[in-house]
């Protein structure tokens, strides 16, 4: 993401990413399968930077 797009991100998007994150990890672990798949998919993601 470009640094220009960072900038206009608010405090209230970030809290609202960090909850809904927050909420997939719990449901992940939980053992649902669509958010496990969400955080699979975040890790490749994140793994091919």
């Amino acid at each position: 993401m470009k640094k220009e797009s960072l900038e206009n991100v608010t405090a209230a998007e970030v809290l609202e990413f960090e909850l809904q994150l927050l909420d997939v990890m719990k449901t992940a672990h939980e053992g649902d399968e669509k958010s496990l798949e969400i955080i699979l998919k975040m890790k490749q993601a994140i793994g091919s930077f």
